[in-house]
């Protein structure tokens, strides 16, 4: 999607979550390039403008916690992965891997139900690859 030379070089500086995940939701390579290079650009400006905005409305802003802009965020990541799991394959490591980042909130420091998420997604993955007799890339070659 980012060509090259110059262009992926370029390219590059726009990657983002977002751009990513937009591009790769086109069918077609000719559609991924464009949303690439107009979601990349569009953060590129507003992402910025935004920060500006948000650091001015927020310094006069009494209390930012009544409005819930801390949920916005993960609200945009869930959206943005929400097409992925459509996919059964996708979808079971996802609910185990939020599962097991709640289940263990209450008895971990923060930060770390997240790596305990990361690794029962390991254990997960390298339970389905012995059961299925998956092979890496690495074992193939």
């Amino acid at each position: 999607m980012l060509g090259r030379g110059w262009r992926r070089a370029l390219g590059i500086h726009l990657m983002n979550d977002e751009t990513v995940a937009f591009a790769m939701a086109q069918q077609g390579m000719g559609r991924q390039k464009v949303t690439y290079w107009a979601c990349g650009l569009g953060i590129l400006v507003c992402r910025p403008t935004g920060a500006l905005l948000g650091s001015a409305v927020g310094s006069v802003m009494r209390d930012t916690d009544a409005f819930g802009f801390d949920a916005m965020f993960p609200a945009v990541i869930f959206a943005l992965l929400l097409p992925a799991l459509r996919d059964a394959g996708i979808r079971r490591p996802a609910i185990l891997g939020a599962a097991l980042a709640v289940l263990s909130v209450p008895f971990l420091p923060a930060g770390i139900p997240v790596l305990a998420a990361l690794a029962g997604l390991v254990v997960y993955r390298c339970s389905t690859d012995a059961t299925t007799g998956a092979t890496t890339k690495k074992e193939a070659s």
